[in-house]
Formats: structure tokens, sequence, C-alpha cells
């Protein structure tokens, strides 16, 4: 079993797996994995297939398809700089190698969030985090992806960029990114291209060549449509070997729950879900299912059927690619996603913490239904904090303050021994007569459970004199907690890589550039700093 491997958690710190000096063995790896594709693709020799898919994207991009690609890719959000640092990783890698980078924008998935975060210290140095929305908050609720959405409005983008300039004085390259996001609008045909337009020209700015490739387009291309009908046509074997090989994932690893790494696909009236998500035109993510009928595979979603794809690959390729051409998006989910991208596109693949994780079952996978894995990917994550002030409270202050108040609860005595009150002098000498007939009866005798009963309400009556002690136990529990989740908020490495500096971002590419010449990167390494006090 792997060991985990976890961001760095020191400010500056970068994650880049294997180290340098084990490149040129993963360059020869892959060069000998894809010479021995010995599989066949909807009837296509998979060799074929790549081929294919590399023209096709080479057409789109510019980019020469014989050199070596090194890929990564992500959802089209604004990134923090754990995700962009994925992008310095492969250009320098492309570079050290003689290749190109490619970013695959995954604008097929729904939005996690539709707003900007922006953390603003307030006068009394409480933090607050503000949010400033990109889009219509109903895209979340409506289930479209960025692909199928607009860049967001004048009025949309001048209220992120005033709310970020009122509340961040120190904001980085943030303006650089704003003027970028001002040109793009108008450019750009959907969010997706928006987002990447805008990020794309701060990074290029600082140097670093990398190619964009939208996932939304990637599929209109015959390559797409292969792999596509070969899942659609093959379901029931995918189907299996997918709920077989997570089965053993998660007993391996100890997960219990039917979602971790990756959600199961279900069964619904005797069809199975395939790992692809359907959107019509304009409409909202849906689950596809496939059922085998005669020598058909019927397609379908709750809402209704899709179509009814022949058993021949040549013909069934040529009906998936005429629905997508009529407008539906077929978007692949992570693991068949990163399967053709690893498989048929890219010579390398870096994923962040998250993809590692689940393309472990990914791997897997592709070695049970096509009997061939892609590369080893590699892993590149970095962390970068603001300057945001911290509180000096600790998660071992939260248990001290809350076992001073469950001691207090359960020792009452020890607050009250000093007060000459008459009615507390009459409890205390109480408590003290039923410790004794404790320390005498039989154990598990009635009288001494009676006497139990009697001491906690005893010392229930003790607490309810010294309330005002205790509701201040309760206060400093409420404000530990409170200045806990304040420097969660404070150290938070997850805020948009553009409220960083020029002169961090270059640090974290010099360390991909030193990884990719060879040199092995400490996992931790660069300035460290956790915040003001």
């Amino acid at each position: 079993m792997n060991e985990p491997l976890k961001a760095p958690t020191a400010d500056g710190g970068v994650l880049l797996a294997p180290p340098g000096g084990e490149l040129p063995a993963r360059m020869a790896q892959a060069r000998r994995r894809f010479s021995e594709m010995d599989f066949a693709v909807a009837g296509l020799p998979a060799a074929e297939l790549r081929a294919l898919a590399r023209a096709e994207l080479a057409e789109r991009t510019g980019l020469s398809p014989e050199g070596p690609w090194i890929l990564t890719g992500h959802q089209a959000e604004l990134h923090h700089p754990g995700v962009w640092f994925k992008v310095p990783a492969i250009a320098a890698l492309a570079e050290a190698v003689g290749g190109s980078a490619i970013h695959v924008v995954t604008d097929l998935d729904t939005l996690k969030d539709a707003s900007l975060a922006v953390p603003e210290v307030l006068p009394d140095g409480e933090l607050a985090v503000r949010h400033a929305a990109f889009t219509d908050l109903g895209a979340l609720t409506g289930g479209r992806c960025p692909a199928q959405l607009p860049p967001p409005s004048a009025e949309q983008l001048e209220r992120i960029v005033a709310r970020v300039r009122q509340c961040l004085p120190q904001r980085g390259l943030f303006d650089r990114w704003a003027d970028a996001a001002g040109r793009g609008r108008a450019e750009s045909p959907t969010l997706a291209h928006w987002i990447a337009a805008s990020s794309h020209a701060v990074t290029n700015s600082l140097g670093v060549r990398v190619a964009d490739a939208f996932f939304a387009e990637l599929i209109r291309g015959q390559a797409f449509a292969r792999f596509a009908a070969h899942i659609l046509l093959d379901h029931a074997t995918l189907f299996r070997l997918r709920a077989e090989t997570l089965a053993d994932y998660r007993r391996a690893h100890g997960l219990k729950g039917r979602s971790r790494p990756v959600a199961d696909l279900i069964e619904r009236d005797g069809a199975l879900e395939v790992p692809l998500w359907l959107y019509r035109p304009d409409g909202p993510r849906e689950r596809l299912f496939a059922r085998s009928r005669g020598a058909t595979v019927v397609l379908e979603t709750p809402s209704g059927p899709v179509a009814t794809l022949p058993s021949d690959p040549r013909r069934a390729t040529q009906e998936v690619h005429a629905l997508i051409e009529a407008g539906l998006l077929l978007a692949p989910r992570a693991l068949t996603l990163t399967m053709f991208l690893r498989s048929f596109l890219g010579d390398l693949f870096v994923h962040g913490i998250g993809g590692a994780i689940y393309d472990e079952v990914g791997d897997e996978l592709a070695r049970r239904w096509l009997g061939w894995q892609p590369p080893a990917y590699i892993t590149a994550t970095a962390t970068l904090r603001l300057d945001l002030p911290t509180r000096p409270a600790t998660p071992a202050d939260l248990s001290r303050a809350r076992w001073d108040l469950h001691h207090a609860r359960h020792n009452p005595q020890l607050y009250a021994a000093g007060d000459d009150d008459w009615a507390t002098r009459r409890l205390l000498e109480r408590r003290r007569a039923l410790l004794a007939q404790l320390e005498a009866e039989a154990r598990h005798s009635p009288e001494r459970a009676q006497a139990f009963v009697h001491l906690h309400d005893v010392d229930a009556e003790l607490c309810r004199h010294y309330r005002d002690g205790l509701d201040a136990l309760r206060a400093r529990i409420g404000q530990v907690e409170h200045d806990l989740h304040h420097n969660v908020q404070a150290r938070s490495r997850e805020y948009f890589f553009v409220y960083q500096s020029a002169e961090r971002l270059e640090g974290l590419i010099d360390q991909a550039r030193r990884w990719a010449a060879g040199a092995d990167v400490p996992a931790v390494s660069g300035p460290c700093r956790e915040g003001r006090r």
C-alpha cells in the first residue's frame, strides 16, 4: 500500500513526486509503456487511437504531436496556489525534455463554487471572508458546467474587483489579473474560457509557457467518440470491474463509505450507470445509463431515452459522434477522464493530491479492463499563505478549556470551598456525608447506587450556585473555538493564487525548474510565513 501524499504544511513548501533524479526513468517507462499498447478500443488498435487523439489536439493547439506532451488538468476554477503549481511543474518538465506543456481545462464538471473568496481584516482584528460572485448562483443548483455558462457580466466583474481592492490592501498580482479578466470577458465564449484566459495571462507574465485545451472541445473529435463508444458497448464489463476495483481499494485502505475515493455507479431498473455524465443543450447534468437490448445498447437518463447504439463499434462511434455534434455533451467522470488523457494524449501526467489518490484506482481499473496501464503519474502541489493575522490559540488550548468545564461540573466542591454562605456549607456537608457513605456501602448495592443519585443532585445544586463561574468556562471554550476558526481562515492555502506577489510565485516556479532539471527539491522548502500575531 502506498504511503498517502500530503500537501506541505509550511508556507512556501512544495511537493514534487517523484524526486527530480527519477524523471528520466519515468520518461523511459512512458516510452516503453506506450510501445506495449496491444489492445483495441471499439475495434480500433489503441496505438492508432492515440495517434488520432494527438493529431486532433495538435490541430486545435498548433503543437507538434512529435515531441513529448506533459499534461495536467483541473476544473475551471479560480485556483489556489497548490493547484496552480501544477502548471509551472508541467512547463518546467516540458522544457527539460524538449516537449510541450498542456493544461486541460475540464470544463464539463459542475461548479463547486460560483464566487471568489476574499479575506478582510476588520479594524478590531477580526477576519471576515467575503465572497464576490463571478457567475449566477443559480448555476450551482442548476447543475450546469462552465462550458455552458457565459463569462461574468461587466457588473459582476466590477463587483469582484471592487471587493478585492476594498478588502486586500496588499493584493499581489490581482490587479494584473483584473486587467486580463476585463479584456478577456468580451473575447471568451464561455465561463471556462474566461477563467483560463485570465489566469493564463498572469502565468504567462511570469515566463511560464503552457497551452490550454478544453475538454468540451476535445469530446467533439473522433478519438473521444471512439473511447466513449467503447465505454458504452462494454458497459456491463466496465460496471463490474469498476465496482470490484473500488471494493478492493476500500478494503485495503479501510474506507467505509461508498463515495471515496470516487462514487459508486448504480443500477436503475435493470440499466447500468456508465461513467459518463450527459448534458443536454443548456440543460443540467444527468446520470447516463445503458442497457443491452438484442444487438443494440439503449442509452437513457432518469428524464428519458437518449439513443440506441448498434453493436458494431464503427457504427456506434459514428452514432456517438453524431450525438455530440447535435449538442449533447458527454462528460467522462474522474477515472475515465484521466484514463483518456493519460492513455491517448499525454506522455506524462501531473496530478495534484486528490487526483493522485483516485488514480490509484484508475490505474488498477485500466489494468483490469484494458489489460494495460498508462505510465505512472507525477504529483505536484504547493502551499502559499497570505500574511493574515492569527490568534495564539491551539487545539491543546481547546482540549484544556473543555476539560476545565468538565472538571468543574464534576468537582464543584473545589470552587465552593471558600464560600461561607450557609446554603453552600450545608450542600458541602451533605456531599462529604454521601462520599463517606459511598466508601462504606458494598459495591453494586442498591444503597450505594442511591447514594450516587443523591451525590449527582448535590453537585447539580452546587453548580447552580456557581453558574457564573461555569458560564465563564463556557465562554472560554467559545472564544478558543472562535480563535481556532479565525486561524483556519487566516492560514488557508485555498485563496486565489493571484493574491500572491510575483516574487512568491516565482519562488515556486524556480523550485519546479530545479526539480525538472534533476535536483531533489525537499517536500517542505521556501520561506515560512505563518501569519501575523
